[in-house]
């Protein structure tokens, strides 16, 4: 009888330790599990069991790890063995998180000074990518870069390498790069640092007095010793500084690019495959029907229109073929045979004077396969 009551004894405090052991887990788990603000359990019953202030997710579905704030400081706590876990403690003035795939970094902010951290989930640890020393640190949305500030001095982090790039005066995010590269300034001399897309890691030094980009096809306005070029960094082409700055003006129309040389002109085009010089040493060069790549050219007192060819407008396609030029060699025929051209009123239409009549060219419209072509070559139709 006695060696039951001992066990039983013995049964009753393990018991009591299982318990007690079980409880505090759970106080923990209550604690953590208040702060999920679209966990609607026990949060409105239990207000008092709250320890923290604010906590900051990404999205409804997805929060952890997440960004938590107490007492006006910021930390950052993180799902662990069906719990919860403090990964950063709430030491920091500011907490951001950079989003990129499921990489989970976060610029902080301590003392007016910032840095940068990376949680690795599957380890549960954090790794500190730049202590919090610098100036100033801004993400470049949709890459794996940052830029750095320090001492009025700038770099390029590099999340995928691990490492600090380049050494600037300046950095400067245009409209035009997009995501895909950044200009740089280094002792008043301008270049460029590709970050993403087909020419990732690609770079034009410092070397330039001004760099201007001039479409979305990474081509460039490059400036030197008050000469301009046209440069094509997918194609590495360039014109060669041959412009004047102070007498040379360039607009961009899409691959095209209308060069006013101290008031003659030159029809320049680049793209992705080849550079080209159309016309050159014209008295007029404007565009017609914007964003339609027509153009109206002028030497003297007569016209040619680019894009076009002074034939009829067939109804059978059949009878076309003899008239087309393959679009990839450029072949288009420029006869300066009009009086005058103008734009019309009509967006399918232009309208072209010869020996005092007026006619109409068909440049645009979708009526039938025809019509298809004339949006692309500008068939005649007069």
């Amino acid at each position: 009888m006695k060696k039951f009551r001992l066990i039983f004894f013995i049964l009753l405090i393990a018991l009591n330790i299982f318990n007690t052991g079980y409880a505090s887990e759970k106080r923990d788990e209550i604690k953590y599990d208040e702060i999920i603000i679209f966990n609607a359990g026990s949060a409105s019953e239990k207000q008092d069991e709250i320890k923290y202030d604010e906590i900051i997710c990404d999205s409804k579905n997805f929060c952890y790890p997440a960004i938590i704030k107490r007492n006006n400081k910021y930390g950052i706590i993180d799902k662990y063995q069906g719990g919860y876990r403090t990964v950063v403690p709430t030491e920091y003035d500011l907490i951001t998180k950079t989003l990129y795939s499921n990489d989970d970094t976060y610029i902080v902010k301590k003392q007016n000074k910032y840095g940068l951290l990376f949680f690795d989930g599957l380890e549960q640890k954090i790794e500190v990518l730049l202590n919090d020393s610098y100036d100033d640190i801004k993400y470049i949305n949709n890459t794996r870069y940052y830029i750095v500030k320090k001492d009025n001095k700038y770099q390029l982090y590099d999340f995928e390498a691990r490492k600090l790039k380049g050494y600037f005066d300046d950095v400067i995010q245009t409209k035009q790069g997009g995501y895909e590269y950044i200009i740089v300034n280094l002792n008043n001399k301008y270049g460029v640092h590709y970050i993403s897309g087909r020419l990732k890691n690609y770079i034009i030094e410092c070397e330039f007095d001004s760099i201007e980009p001039l479409n979305y096809h990474d081509i460039f306005k490059l400036e030197k010793d008050g000469k301009y070029a046209i440069y094509n960094a997918i194609t590495k082409i360039s014109t060669g500084f041959i412009y004047d700055k102070k007498t040379t003006n360039i607009e961009c129309r899409c691959d095209y690019f209308i060069i006013n040389e101290n008031g003659k002109y030159s029809l320049y085009y680049t793209n992705l495959h080849k550079s080209k010089y159309i016309i050159q040493n014209c008295d007029e060069i404007s565009e017609l029907k914007h964003g339609w790549e027509l153009f109206k050219i002028r030497k003297g007192s007569k016209y040619a229109l680019y894009r076009t060819t002074a034939i009829p407008l067939y109804d059978d396609i059949k009878d076309l073929k003899k008239y087309l030029n393959p679009i990839e060699n450029l072949g288009f025929r420029l006869q300066f045979i009009y009086d005058d051209i103008q734009d019309g009123n009509d967006m399918h239409y232009i309208l072209v004077k010869r020996y005092n009549k007026w006619g109409r060219i068909y440049v645009m419209g979708e009526e039938n396969a025809v019509g298809l072509l004339c949006r692309i070559l500008g068939i005649t139709a007069l």
